[in-house]
């Protein structure tokens, strides 16, 4: 499972959600996919379930939202966003 990093905090907005880092005063916007990815990897420690949600609400293959799964949760760690939550 994964948290939201020190210093961030999230909005849900009309399109999807709003992340701010308040320390940099750096803001990223998630689109309503990436909102989907986001609250799952909140949520479950299981992807799973967010790959199932995309199929679902997109109406994509498994092996897209496999990959945009793993593309937007490593880009949320690499932007020091997401941090894994111990058990």
């Amino acid at each position: 499972m994964y948290a939201l990093a020190p210093d961030i905090s999230a909005v849900d907005t009309d399109y999807g959600i709003a992340l701010l880092h308040h320390a940099r005063g750096q803001y990223w916007n998630l689109n309503p996919s990436g909102a989907i990815v986001l609250r799952s990897a909140l949520e479950s420690d299981d992807l799973g379930r967010a790959v199932e949600a995309l199929m679902s609400e997109y109406d994509v293959a498994r092996p897209t939202a496999e990959k945009d799964v793993g593309d937007v949760v490593g880009g949320l760690l690499a932007a020091g966003i997401l941090v894994e939550a111990g058990p």
